[in-house]
């Protein structure tokens, strides 16, 4: 399920059977009924205008703005979907696709930034303004250049526990501080500057 969180806004969405349906907040009514899948990721984002659903092997952008919703682009992926991840703090709709140790960046209508490979399975993605953070399942967050894909900087949170989440305040401009989930039941402020976690 996702809600809608503008101002203005105000609906929530819910995928029932092979079908996302689209409510009104406040009277519960059905607005309107997007057929399409939805397995793998559902993700409202660009100032809930634009709706991310993935399956096992495609990905679709949605337009959220008429009454109508409508396909923006939708792509085949080169390899099984595990998750799909959008910058909700971007003008440029960015989007992560992951799949065990791979990821591809997209932007806009689903064009190709970049492939990257990592050391281990991706279990989270958040975006910076410039860069990528990976979270994988060795307990390690890497930072990876967001126009090459190239790697910066990889640290380590907790040895060999996943890396359930990560959640970026961007309200904060001078360093990238975030929350990161441990193994879905212990939770870490990281400040990427220095790699330094303090556990919560």
């Amino acid at each position: 399920m996702q809600i809608s969180s503008e101002p203005g806004e105000a609906f929530f969405l819910a995928a029932i059977g092979p079908s996302i349906h689209k409510f009104d907040l406040v009277t519960k009514k059905l607005i309107c009924e997007i057929k399409t899948f939805s397995s793998n990721a559902m993700t409202l984002f660009d100032k809930d205008q634009t709706l991310l659903v993935a399956n096992d092997c495609e990905v679709r952008l949605w337009d959220l703005t008429s009454f109508k919703p409508t396909v923006i682009a939708s792509i085949h992926a080169p390899f099984p979907v595990t998750g799909a991840y959008a910058d909700k703090s971007s003008s440029s709709r960015s989007v992560c696709i992951t799949g065990g140790k791979d990821l591809i960046i997209y932007k806009n209508d689903l064009e190709n930034v970049f492939q990257a490979h990592v050391d281990a399975h991706i279990t989270a993605v958040a975006f910076t303004e410039e860069d990528v953070l990976i979270g994988t399942a060795s307990g390690k967050i890497c930072r990876l250049n967001g126009q090459t894909g190239k790697s910066m900087q990889t640290f380590t949170v907790v040895r060999n526990k996943p890396v359930t989440s990560l959640t970026r305040f961007t309200g904060i401009k001078e360093v990238n501080v975030f929350l990161a989930t441990i193994d879905n039941n212990r939770l870490f402020l990281v400040k990427e500057k220095g790699g330094k976690t303090e556990e919560i």
